[in-house]
């Protein structure tokens, strides 16, 4: 409730930096939910990157977890008319289907969007938002405590 109560929210005095280091602390699950939210959102309502993520999930998991495995561990040699890729060049085709399905679905930038909302969001909360109701431990931030003997 303390996160969106309009009451918790005034302008930034001196205290900008150290308002913002407390916030991000006391609030980083909200904000780790908030910039998934976001992500997932801009997935879900652009469906050809949504079916291509799944399309693309779908065969790095046959890959990786279904084709047979040589004794040491790598991936069978698969054959494919009279070219047989090994388990590197399988990957590495993979890799390239996924670069190109990347471009075409516009995935960095949505994923640059998603990323970018959120920081906006996060910092303008973070240093608008009041600090005198909660309480955050120094020690989160690699302060060292004011009793720690010193090394």
């Amino acid at each position: 409730t303390d996160f969106a109560s309009p009451t918790q929210f005034n302008r930034p005095g001196d205290e900008l930096t150290s308002r913002v280091r407390k916030n991000l602390s006391y609030f980083k699950g909200n904000y780790g939910i908030l910039a998934g939210g976001v992500l997932v959102f801009s997935i879900l309502t652009n469906p050809l990157l949504l079916f291509s993520l799944l399309f693309l999930s779908a065969l790095w998991a046959y890959l990786l977890m279904f084709r047979p495995k040589l004794e040491d561990g790598s991936l069978a040699p698969l054959t494919l008319g009279s070219k047989t890729l090994s388990g590197f060049e399988q990957k590495a085709a993979l890799g390239g289907i996924t670069f190109v399905t990347m471009m075409i679905t516009s995935l960095s930038s949505t994923i640059f969007w998603a990323l970018g909302v959120s920081v906006c969001f996060i910092g303008l909360h973070a240093s608008l938002h009041k600090t005198d109701t909660h309480e955050v431990d120094p020690e989160e931030f690699g302060a060292v405590p004011q009793d720690a003997p010193p090394v």
